[in-house]
């Protein structure tokens, strides 16, 4: 497939999406179905070997999809003792992934050895008798990054999930329940995702999707929330966590430790009302959309309050009513999601509005809503490395891309979206600017979309190197 001559488009076809839209992640990784209650005796060896063919088709969208993943794992187990028994799984998988595009039908594929698993099993309680075996034997386990997780072919790099290894540890454990209305997401340098969403949480996954981690419950305390809503990660590390109710940010580690919180209820400088999205810059400054005081706020790295973007209003340059994301430019300036003045608008460093994206008439309505001008309460806004902008148009169902100085470059629409719910909600964007997450709240799921290989993009637009 020829490279695209415009600055950028999304991947609609991408396979990331998959994770949502089409299959569950583990069908792409390839189902284990070996039996860990399997009987091992003392010092006692035993190597299995096993097939399996997973399938999909029948993909409604125009996309076409059809999946075919091939498992060939072998597991060896060994009896330490009469009880502790210790598995180690070897999978070997050939995943490939067909779908309709522009240019004709095409063919994504990837094989080799995955990642290693090594479980332990403990036989707590046996209880034998004839016809029936009762046993109480828990494991654990962790996961070895042995599989290649760069594979690329004639289009680039292959999307996470058409990986044969996830390029990530992961020690054995589960979330306390899937994503519910997720809302706030972004994307760590080491390309960890952090999510909040309505289980009063922050989740954190690896960029394949694969559950990292968890914290949070509501509440009043340190490390407690009433609804975390915006997140950001610092270049550093650091974890910062809006909430809306409390009207308060969080600062975490990158696995959940407290570190500090400030704020708190009012309209005067370095008090909120309902913080919404977070953005960090290069040197470390917080910006907070305001949502009821209708501003944005930016603090120091050291937390201490420095400068007030925006006004409320509902019209001209600086306006902001109801703002919802915010996002900082490879060059310094401030993005803010103008959620119902239906628009984005671009602050330079000082706090002077200088540049607005989308169109409405007194106020009133969007214009040209599915068009390639307008916006229909857009809630969130990212930036890649790239200079590509992209916007969470959440009453028109789409992440839309612009360029840098706010032109439309492409568009992407939720093929089953809930016409009745807002979303997607928030976005965020990986270190190289090559993939898109976003929270589709109405359907409990995270988005990911390729971005097409594009030349560098500078601030007049052009392209030009």
């Amino acid at each position: 497939m020829k490279v695209s001559s415009l600055p950028g488009r999304y991947a609609l076809l991408c396979p990331s999406v998959l994770l949502g839209l089409f299959l569950h992640g583990n069908a792409l990784a390839g189902p284990i179905t070996f039996d860990t209650a399997l009987p091992v005796a003392s010092r006692e060896g035993i190597l299995r070997g096993q097939y399996v063919l997973v399938r999909a088709t029948g993909d409604p969208t125009p996309l076409g999809r059809s999946i075919t993943v091939q498992a060939a794992p072998a597991a060896l187990a060994y009896g330490v003792t009469p009880r502790l028994a210790l598995f180690g799984i070897v999978p070997y998988f050939d995943k490939s992934l067909k779908m309709n595009t522009p240019s004709g039908r095409i063919e994504r594929s990837a094989s080799g050895i995955g990642d290693l698993l090594f479980l332990g099993r403990y036989t707590a309680y046996a209880l034998d008798r004839p016809g029936s075996t009762i046993r109480l034997a828990p494991f654990a386990g962790v996961k070895l990054p042995t599989g290649r997780d760069d594979v690329s072919d004639g289009l680039g790099r292959l999307p996470r999930p058409l990986q044969p290894g996830s390029g990530s540890w992961d020690g054995a454990g589960s979330p306390s329940g899937k994503l519910l209305r997720p809302i706030g997401i972004a994307v760590a340098s080491n390309g960890d995702v952090y999510v909040t969403d309505a289980r009063i949480r922050v989740v954190r996954l690896a960029s394949s999707g694969e559950f990292k981690g968890e914290w949070g419950r509501e509440g009043n305390g340190t490390g407690e929330f009433g609804n975390p809503v915006g997140i950001a990660v610092a270049s550093d590390g650091p974890v910062l966590v809006s909430d809306y109710q409390r009207d308060r940010i969080q600062k975490f580690t990158s696995d959940g430790s407290f570190l500090l919180s400030f704020g708190a209820s009012g309209k005067e400088p370095g008090r909120f009302n309902a913080p919404a999205g977070l953005a960090v810059d290069s040197s470390g400054s917080l910006y907070v959309a305001d949502f009821y005081n209708h501003r944005v706020q930016k603090f120091r790295s050291d937390v201490s309050f420095e400068k007030i973007f925006g006004h409320p209003g509902r019209m001209g340059a600086g306006a902001l009513h109801y703002p919802t994301g915010v996002a900082v430019t490879p060059e310094g300036k401030l993005l803010v999601a103008d959620a119902y003045n239906y628009r984005i608008q671009w602050f330079d460093a000082e706090g002077n509005p200088i540049r607005r994206s989308g169109d409405h008439l007194f106020w009133l309505w969007p214009l040209r809503t599915s068009s390639k001008r307008g916006f229909k309460v857009p809630t969130g806004v990212a930036v890649g490395s790239n200079g590509l902008i992209h916007v969470a148009d959440s009453g028109n169902h789409r992440i839309v891309m612009l360029s840098a100085k706010g032109e439309y470059v492409a568009d992407w629409s939720i093929p089953d979206s809930n016409p009745k719910v807002f979303s997607p909600e928030q976005v965020a964007v990986s270190q190289d600017g090559e993939s898109v997450y976003a929270t589709d709240l109405s359907a409990n799921r995270i988005l990911i979309l390729a971005v097409e290989r594009q030349p560098a993009f500078q601030e007049d637009g052009t392209g030009k190197r």
